[in-house]
């Protein structure tokens, strides 16, 4: 049966609708560091009137804490408290826009993953590494739906203000990422269907960057956007074997999965700012999956020698899944602002995997 299809009825029996969605990560993971060197450091914010957490407290909070930036550094170790500092309303990646808090800083020792990034959506992937810009203050991309945040305690709302704002910039790169999957498959024949599919992605993918930052500077204290991202400038074309297979991984996996993960963001989410946001994301990127998939029964049409490779990617699925890091800060608290905890992700992923991507692969390879 076609990806579409078991993908339409997978999100029809998750929210009882048959529309819809995504955003998601996909981070492989690496082999950890394990005699660390405090040779950096890490900060918590705290409100201003607020005592520093102990060291011990701090690693409760910050060991496993990941950074999305290019690579990926992940948190492995907290030790002795450094000092406190002032925040100028300046933006920290992990908690929002923090100019209504100070940072408590610890020595820290950090695993620096190589050749991995983060992404939600279609990442872009340069080499062996997936790029985004970093944000900035900027109120071009402010512009969109406004939550209603005057429930939320601080914590929650930095939190949201974190999270929104890094899905706002991998929805950017995806952006770049779709420009080059058009040149692709401009550089390969591709027909005329195929090329308005993926310049209107583009397009969408525009909109929900400036959707999702928008929601970011509500729940944060300014108005944030990206930045530069010269990565751009090493974007090359594929051959035929290599558009295949990162079709497979990016899109056929990535983004199916990144579809069903969204859905149980809209199925938590309750501020009708967020679900109209998140419901607008959901039609949009359901059909950008789905043209990851048209797109890779052409190219398998076309080179048959693709098969293997591709087929390789489908028995390996699960190195490929959505990353559930950008959940990790989720709670009750943040569920009905499109933040749920990531308890019970796993479970949708590995149903979305069972249910939609292997049955849609094996369907594509046999015919």
């Amino acid at each position: 049966m076609p990806a579409r299809i078991l993908l339409a009825r997978h999100l029809r029996d998750v929210l009882g609708v048959s529309a819809v969605l995504v955003t998601a990560t996909a981070c492989d993971e690496l082999p950890q560091v394990f005699q660390p060197e405090l040779d950096d450091e890490a900060c918590l914010t705290v409100a201003l009137d607020d005592e520093c957490p102990s060291s011990q407290e701090a690693a409760d909070q910050l060991i496993g804490s990941e950074t999305c930036e290019d690579p990926v550094r992940e948190i492995i170790a907290i030790g002795d408290f450094i000092e406190r500092r002032e925040v100028d309303s300046q933006y920290w990646y992990d908690t929002g826009w923090t100019a209504n808090y100070e940072s408590c800083c610890y020595e820290a020792a950090y695993d620096v993953k190589r050749g991995e990034g983060c992404a939600i959506g279609r990442p872009l992937v340069v080499g062996a590494e997936t790029h985004l810009a970093p944000p900035v203050r900027r109120t071009q991309w402010s512009r969109g739906e406004r939550p209603d945040a005057s429930a939320l305690s601080d914590a929650a709302r930095a939190d949201l203000a974190s999270f929104w704002a890094h899905v706002g910039l991998m929805e950017h790169a995806s952006v770049a990422s779709f420009a080059r999957f058009s040149l692709q498959l401009i550089a390969q024949g591709a027909p005329p269907a195929l090329l308005l599919a993926a310049h209107e992605a583009a397009s969408d993918e525009v909109r929900h960057a400036e959707a999702c930052l928008a929601l970011a500077s509500t729940y944060g204290a300014d108005a944030v956007g990206p930045g530069e991202l010269p990565a751009v400038l090493g974007v090359e074309t594929q051959d035929l074997i290599a558009l295949a297979v990162a079709t497979a991984s990016e899109a056929c996996i990535g983004e199916t999965l990144s579809v069903v993960l969204a859905a149980e963001q809209l199925r938590g989410a309750t501020d009708p700012a967020v679900r109209r946001v998140l419901s607008r994301i959901l039609r949009d990127e359901t059909r950008h999956a789905a043209l990851g998939w048209d797109t890779l029964r052409w190219v398998l049409a076309r080179c048959p020698d693709a098969r293997d490779p591709v087929a390789r990617i489908f028995a390996n699925a699960s190195e490929h899944l959505p990353s559930l890091h950008p959940f990790a800060r989720g709670s009750a608290a943040t569920r009905g602002h499109g933040l749920p905890a990531p308890e019970g992700l796993e479970r949708a992923l590995e149903d979305g995997l069972a249910r939609v991507v292997l049955p849609a692969a094996r369907q594509l390879l046999s015919g």
